[in-house]
């Protein structure tokens, strides 16, 4: 059941004829790919306290026909301080579905490798030096040998390293599995979530708080697996699980990116009907003491369908949630939508690009303490950037590349300092890499 306030809504974005005529362009902008070009994919980038960015992906390598791992560290003034590739061996994928870096630079890649020869994916946690060399490589899977999956990884204050992921049981269903690594790579300590129901359970996003608590958000599987709750789960740095928190509508409920802070945690929630017919957005507050302040959905009218991808938060328990929305057209336009601390619709920006492209969405994004927002995505074929202010006035925006559809570009994650913002996407089957002034 979904409730929350109405309010005075803002703003539309300008069209996409203003945007080729106005804007910021980026400090810099790197476009990337093998000697022997690929296919990138699952594009990440993370920042590091030594100022340095690092940025890792999967590429599709043309001669064996498989995924590898790509991870790349940028200097501030856009100099690759180096490049390097990583394969658990030639007929496995490898793909990267997160990094993080800690408090002495290193950096912390985990995701998955599997081949329809080799046997299923197993997980893999990856550490290298501020040199590029591997210092250590973990690999995880099931008892059973099923498939098994990383899919997020944080690191506290104290460089501790939390992976969340799946195991697959010997009952062919999965569990949540919430791994704890010391600097080092050995395991402190593993938790399972597993849902009422015992069936297919999928975590997707992990935070930690300024207590260094642990956030994981997910799903578990009901009804046979023919629907799905969104779930919510805090453990504290001891590893005890505090709370679950679900969220159900009826249908197939998923949640897919979580933001903690001291005024509380949001989540973006996606959501299929019973029928499978139409998929939505939702939003959600909770208290870190797991009760909920409010839910509510991600786009107040009536669309065709559309998708809440990413979720943040400031220190006025004020949340931000981006996605996309779907025009009666089947036209997909980007949107953000901020609600209060109590779930009061405060503003949303919506954009649908006049380039005849349908893939027009926000795909990452960051909220300030103050409430300033950054966000990254695509319109009409280009990777885009807006940063707007808490009441959702637009302070700027920069795209990448010739504004026009002939190459299609993406915005596909962004990290934010004290001085600039860096995003991180797709240039056609390339690597783009760009430097924004904060």
């Amino acid at each position: 059941m979904i409730a929350a306030l109405s309010a005075t809504l803002l703003v539309l974005i300008v069209t996409p004829a203003a945007l080729a005529n106005g804007g910021v362009a980026p400090l810099w902008n790197d476009v990337w790919n093998a000697q022997t070009p690929g296919v990138v994919t699952n594009v990440h980038v993370a920042k590091s306290p030594t100022g340095d960015i690092f940025v890792a992906c999967s590429i599709l390598r043309p001669t064996t026909g498989h995924y590898d791992l790509i991870v790349v560290r940028y200097l501030p003034d856009g100099t690759r301080a180096w490049v390097k590739p990583w394969s658990r061996g030639t007929a496995y994928d490898d793909m990267v579905e997160g990094i993080t870096a800690d408090s002495d630079g290193r950096l912390i890649v985990c995701g998955h490798s599997g081949s329809g020869k080799s046997g299923p994916p197993d997980w893999f946690v990856l550490k290298f030096g501020r040199v590029g060399n591997l210092l250590w490589s973990r690999t995880v899977g099931g008892a059973v040998g099923l498939d098994d999956r990383a899919l997020d990884v944080a690191v506290n204050s104290r460089a501790r390293i939390f992976v969340a992921g799946y195991i697959t049981t010997k009952a062919d269903d999965t569990d949540w599995r919430l791994m704890k690594l010391t600097p080092a790579g050995d395991t402190a300590w593993s938790r399972a979530y597993r849902g009422v129901e015992g069936l297919d359970d999928t975590p997707a996003a992990i935070a930690i708080d300024a207590d260094r608590d642990i956030y994981v958000t997910g799903l578990e599987g009901t009804g046979a697996d023919v629907r799905s709750d969104a779930v919510t789960v805090k453990w504290d740095r001891l590893g005890v699980r505090r709370w679950v928190a679900t969220y159900s509508d009826g249908g197939e409920e998923s949640g897919v990116d979580l933001a903690v802070r001291r005024s509380g945690v949001a989540v973006a929630v996606r959501t299929v009907d019973e029928a499978g017919a139409t998929a939505h957005g939702v939003t959600a507050m909770y208290t870190r003491a797991g009760a909920v302040v409010w839910t509510a959905p991600f786009v107040d009218r009536d669309t065709e369908s559309d998708e809440c991808r990413c979720a943040g938060l400031d220190a006025l328990g004020r949340g931000v949630f981006g996605g996309y929305e779907m025009s009666p057209a089947l036209d997909a336009g980007a949107r953000l939508t901020q609600r209060d601390a109590g779930g009061t619709s405060e503003w949303y920006v919506s954009h649908f690009g006049g380039g005849g492209l349908t893939d027009d969405r926000f795909n990452d994004l960051y909220v300030a303490v103050d409430g300033t927002v950054w966000a990254t995505g695509a319109v009409d074929g280009h990777a885009v950037t807006w940063s707007f202010d808490a009441a959702g006035v637009a302070r700027w925006y920069g795209w990448n590349g010739v504004y026009d559809t002939v190459l299609v570009d993406s915005g596909d994650a962004l990290a934010v300092t004290t001085s600039a913002v860096y995003v991180a996407g797709r240039s056609g089957d390339s690597l783009a890499v760009m430097k924004y002034v904060r």
